[in-house]
């Protein structure tokens, strides 16, 4: 099942924590519960932040430069099984049209996720 989420970033330009914060190893292949999200931030065209609900803060770098994304502050992504996944998805920035590939996920605060 595909559904289609638009997601609009908070127009912050980076959260202290992301700050001084020592981000984890990147992860190839790491999803996130769409449900989960709270909110995004787009600091760069090459950087989504994901803002989950339970405090943990993932950055996803995208696999190339997103024309307009930090400047849009909006995107959409298509979710598959409820699941926002590295490496695995494109998302569409609002008003220009582009489309982008997601890279891998670094956790960047919070607790680690359980294995």
């Amino acid at each position: 099942m595909q559904i289609r989420i638009p997601i609009v970033a908070a127009s912050l330009m980076v959260v202290p924590a992301l700050a001084g914060a020592q981000p984890a190893a990147p992860s190839r292949d790491m999803c996130i519960n769409a449900s989960d999200i709270d909110y995004t931030q787009t600091p760069d065209d090459q950087t989504i932040v994901y803002h989950l609900r339970n405090g943990r803060v993932w950055k996803n770098t995208l696999k190339a430069t997103c024309p307009q994304l930090h400047f849009e502050h909006a995107f959409s992504e298509v979710v598959r099984a409820s699941q926002v996944c590295a490496n695995h998805q494109m998302i569409r920035v609002q008003n220009t049209g582009s489309i982008c590939a997601l890279g891998d996920f670094t956790l960047v605060s919070g607790p680690p996720p359980a294995h």
